[in-house]
């Protein structure tokens, strides 16, 4: 399923913590029936973008498949902890990521190389969505790692 286009939506955040300063801009542009979503932090560029959207046979649940994207353009990427992204707008926000393969992979300490990380992944949700809801979807911090960024990637 493809996703219908919207316009591009900008959100810039700014947040102290200690001495240093966080900036967390989020860019969701949709032109070719594809989301492009991009959060900056610390150097850090994320983008997803989304492919389908599928329903198991079982239970009131969805699959958000997309890539995930991850480059650093300060330091260099040595892992990062795929848990941290979360998809999701206001209060709906996924459960769990996966890496989508065959075989089951740890995604807490997922090694970079040649400075990036370039995975199909899925996004678990306990909720039926539908096309709208994947067009409002933004990257956010999992809930369990708001507030502690600086666990999720891990730079040389």
């Amino acid at each position: 399923m493809k996703v219908s286009a919207v316009a591009c939506k900008t959100l810039e955040i700014l947040r102290t913590a200690g001495l240093f300063l966080t900036v967390l801009s989020l860019v969701a542009c949709m032109n070719d029936g594809t989301a492009r979503n991009k959060l900056l932090h610390d150097g850090i560029s994320v983008k997803v973008q989304i492919n389908k959207l599928t329903y198991p046979s079982t239970g009131n649940v969805s699959y958000v498949h997309g890539r995930l994207s991850i480059t650093s353009s300060v330091k260099r990427l040595i892992s990062a902890n795929l848990d941290c992204i979360a998809l999701g707008k206001n209060e709906l926000r996924s459960r769990k990521l996966y890496v989508d393969s065959m075989a089951h992979i740890l995604t807490d300490a997922y090694e970079a190389k040649d400075n990036q990380i370039d995975v199909n992944v899925y996004w678990f949700f306990d909720k039926i969505l539908n096309a709208d809801d994947i067009n409002e979807l933004e990257i956010m911090l999992a809930k369990e790692y708001v507030g502690r960024e600086r666990d999720c990637m891990f730079l040389k």
